[in-house]
């Protein structure tokens, strides 16, 4: 799982449009002014133009945050935006996906890589002034290990030493962390474990601040619902509110890389379709989310600048292959021994045939307009460990997806133009999927099932939240469409969807073979090899494609979008905001 975006993931770190508005001097978030205030010179730029200190970036999302601002417990991608410029992680991945060093300075590996040993940059200090130790990291790690704990990161504490006794309730303390003095902190894991640098990518909390609550009670603790208590040691801090509306934050003068240049950034909630117009008429100095339809307008707008690259997420229909029974969704057990298989769906050749008959190709260049990618296989694309060799692609072939349903006798008995199953009843495919850009992709998927005969019984567009808790839930569908973003820090498709076990299993798959592959590709001394990985995960690919619990669709470029007059902007695959301390105004 991403550690930036495993919010699906989570709520399914899943993926939603978001966007980066305005340069603005005013300390009213909605003013949009977008004239610099007048300061220090930091010199001249590349450009020409002279670069000033001050001035605010008004950052706008298409949705407002849930309003869980704290790393550990929040579950929507809005939320995790704002929250990134107040958080921060010991390491954190470089614009070339690998590790580089964050509120740590270095690390190294012991007792046969059993042992991650960080030390910390001790100038770092938390935003109401008390530093930050090793101390907060131990109760970081405590905190997603704990009995009471109710988010979603408790792998990164569950490969530790420990872990279990602490879990369970017979330790009082969670072992596997070692705080060695204030700026030494040892991570012992049970066994050499490929993942542990991602296992040390967890975003830090100040234990001072929520020692006071208890752990079952921090998701309403004031610090984690009140925008204007958040605490981190971040670029910026949070100032003020309006919820729903816009979220301010101030620069952190006491920023252990040095205090940022401009005074603020703003979260501002805004209306999709007015972003391009917001972009023209100077309200908006930057979007991270372009849709492709106003590609060519935003393009012409002078004084801006774009870049697209491939997005980090994709968009995939998936099969509800099995459901758990009711008593142990209320109990929360996921017990693969338990699964109940949906009928209509477990015939794989039904779920082939699916695959053909949908122009995959066809809404990239429709709807998408070409700014985007088909994807075959359930990794990033940009990972090391994506590989389509030996995967069955499925090209648009609608005949070939007819007489695949011919053969396995799905056909139309009654000549009504649907097919029924192969022991004559009557097939109708629930399909379920998520609000926004979708909804011009699905009803087309629709039409082209039907038009080699399979009767789609299309449900109304629901939130991704909502969505999510059903197929959690293990509620009545057949097919649902939706998307998400795969582990970019660690490819290991065990940790995020895929664990037969997992709670993000939402295909409920219980297959064996894949999971035998799941394993292997994390077994140590083996998998520290990435060759070996790489060999591993693509035979799992090509598995996953084949089986088809889950038909990876297609993923859009990520298009952004910025007024030029933003200086030192690193527009890059992962973000765009990357050392946004450093960004200033050109004057």
């Amino acid at each position: 799982m991403v550690k930036k975006r495993f919010l699906m993931i989570i709520a399914m770190v899943f993926v939603m449009g978001l966007a980066l508005i305005g340069c603005s001097n005013s300390d009213d978030a909605n003013t949009g002014t977008n004239k610099p205030k007048t300061g220090n010179n930091s010199g001249p730029n590349e450009e020409g133009g002279e670069g000033v200190e001050g001035g605010k970036v008004t950052f706008a999302f298409y949705a407002a945050p849930g309003g869980v601002f704290n790393p550990l417990l929040l579950s929507e991608t809005n939320e995790q935006y704002i929250v990134e410029f107040v958080y921060e992680s010991l390491i954190e991945l470089d614009e070339e996906l690998a590790w580089k060093p964050l509120l740590a300075k270095s690390w190294e590996f012991e007792d046969d890589n059993k042992t991650l040993v960080f030390t910390l940059n001790e100038n770092v200090k938390w935003h109401d002034g008390e530093p930050f130790t090793a101390n907060d990291v131990k109760y970081t790690y405590e905190v997603v290990a704990h009995p009471e704990y109710t988010g979603v990161r408790q792998d990164y504490a569950g490969d530790l030493v420990g872990f279990e006794e602490f879990n369970s309730g017979k330790a009082d303390e969670l072992s596997g962390v070692e705080v060695v003095n204030d700026y030494t902190v040892k991570l012992h894991f049970k066994e050499q474990n490929a993942l542990a640098l991602f296992r040390g990518s967890i975003d830090i909390i100040p234990e001072h601040v929520f020692s006071k609550y208890d752990v079952k009670d921090l998701k309403t603790a004031p610090e984690v619902i009140n925008f204007n208590d958040i605490i981190g040691t971040g670029p910026f801090k949070a100032s003020e509110s309006v919820t729903n509306e816009s979220y301010s934050l101030v620069r952190n003068d006491d920023y252990f890389k040095g205090s940022p240049k401009l005074d603020g950034v703003v979260w501002k909630v805004v209306n999709e379709d007015l972003a391009s117009g917001l972009l023209e008429n100077g309200e908006v100095d930057v979007l991270l989310s372009v849709a492709p339809q106003d590609y060519e307008l935003v393009e012409s707008i002078p004084g801006i600048k774009m870049h697209e690259a491939p997005a980090l997420s994709y968009n995939w229909l998936g099969f509800k292959l099995n459901q758990r029974p009711k008593e142990d969704v209320e109990k929360g057990v996921i017990d693969p021994e338990h699964f109940i298989p949906n009928k209509k769906v477990q015939d794989k050749k039904l779920r082939q045939a699916i695959a053909y008959a949908i122009n995959r190709e066809g809404i990239v260049n429709g709807l998408l307009g070409g700014h985007g990618t088909v994807i075959n296989g359930h990794m990033a694309p940009s990972s090391w460990a994506y590989n389509e060799e030996g995967v069955n692609t499925y090209p648009f072939d609608p005949e070939k997806a007819k007489s695949i349903l011919d053969e396995a006798g799905y056909k139309d008995a009654n000549n009504d133009g649907f097919r029924e199953d192969p022991d004559g009843k009557e097939l109708v495919l629930k399909l379920d999927y998520t609000t926004g850009a979708r909804e011009k992709a699905v009803p087309i998927i629709v039409q082209q099932l039907e038009e080699i005969g399979l009767k789609i019984d299309l449900q109304m567009p629901m939130d991704l939240g909502s969505l999510i808790s059903m197929l959690e839930k293990d509620e009545d569908t057949d097919i649902f469409v939706a998307g998400w973003e795969p582990n970019t820090e660690d490819p290991d498709p065990k940790s995020t969807y895929w664990d037969t076990k997992s709670i993000w299993n939402i295909t409920r798959w219980n297959d064996k073979h894949q999971q035998e592959l799941l394993d292997k590709g994390v077994k140590t001394p083996e998998a520290f090899d990435q060759e070996y990985r790489v060999g591993i995960y693509n035979e799992w690919n090509a598995y996953v494609m084949e089986e088809l619990p889950m038909l990876s669709l297609y993923a859009n470029n990520s298009i952004r979008a910025w007024n030029d007059k933003i200086q030192n902007v690193k527009p890059e695959q992962l973000k765009i905001f990357r050392d946004i301390h450093e960004w200033y105004i050109q004057n």
